[in-house]
C-alpha cells in the first residue's frame, strides 16, 4: 500500500574532507566507500562494478567511519542521515551531503498475504485521502524536515551530476 514516503541517497561525505565528489564518475577513483555488508547500496554499488567498496556490518558502522575518516563517502538515504548521525553520537552538522544522488527509494506499507483485500483497499483509501488533503505531507514535513514528496504528488528535485538512477 503506498507509496507513503520518498527518500533519495546521496553520498556524505566528513565536512572539512578535501574529498571531492561532483558526479557519480568521481567516486570510483576515491580510496573508500563505506557501506553496509549486503544492503541494497552494498548490491547496487558492486553491480556497478565498484571495486572501492569497504563492507561494514551496518550502516550506522558506516558513519563512524565516515566520521573517524576511514572511509571517504558513505550512501545514506537523506531522511536516515540525521537519525544515524545522532545515535552514532555524531554532530549531523560535521556530514556533508554531496550532489552526488545514487538513487531514489519509495516506501510502502506491506501486509501479509493473509490479510484480506478490503482490509488493504480501506488502508488504501485513508492514505489517498491524507494525501489528497495535505495532511500527509504537514506530517512529512514535520517528522522529516528533508523529505521528498512520494509519486503522485509532487517529484523530488534532481541533483547535479550523472548519477545510477538517470
Amino acid at each position: 500500500m503506498g507509496p507513503l514516503i520518498s527518500s533519495s541517497v546521496y553520498f556524505y561525505r566528513q565536512k572539512d574532507s578535501r574529498v571531492r565528489v561532483n558526479t557519480l564518475d568521481d567516486v570510483p577513483r576515491l580510496t573508500a566507500v563505506g557501506v553496509g555488508l549486503g544492503n541494497a547500496d552494498d548490491v547496487y554499488l558492486h553491480s556497478l562494478g565498484f571495486t572501492n567498496i569497504h563492507q561494514v556490518e551496518n550502516q550506522l558502522q558506516s558513519i563512524r567511519m565516515l566520521h573517524y575518516g576511514r572511509v571517504d563517502v558513505t550512501p545514506v538515504s537523506e531522511l536516515a542521515m540525521p537519525w544515524l548521525a545522532a545515535k552514532a553520537g555524531i554532530d549531523p552538522a560535521n556530514l556533508e551531503r554531496t550532489d552526488v544522488r545514487l538513487y531514489d527509494s519509495v516506501l510502502y506499507l506491506a501486509f501479509s498475504l493473509d490479510v484480506p483485500d478490503t482490509t488493504v483497499a480501506r488502508w488504501q483509501r485513508a492514505l489517498d485521502e491524507l494525501k489528497d488533503s495535505g495532511r500527509l505531507d504537514a506530517i512529512g514535513r514535520r517528522c522529516f524536515p528533508r523529505m521528498s514528496t512520494p509519486a503522485g504528488n509532487e517529484s523530488p528535485s534532481a541533483a547535479s551530476g550523472r548519477t545510477a538512477v538517470e
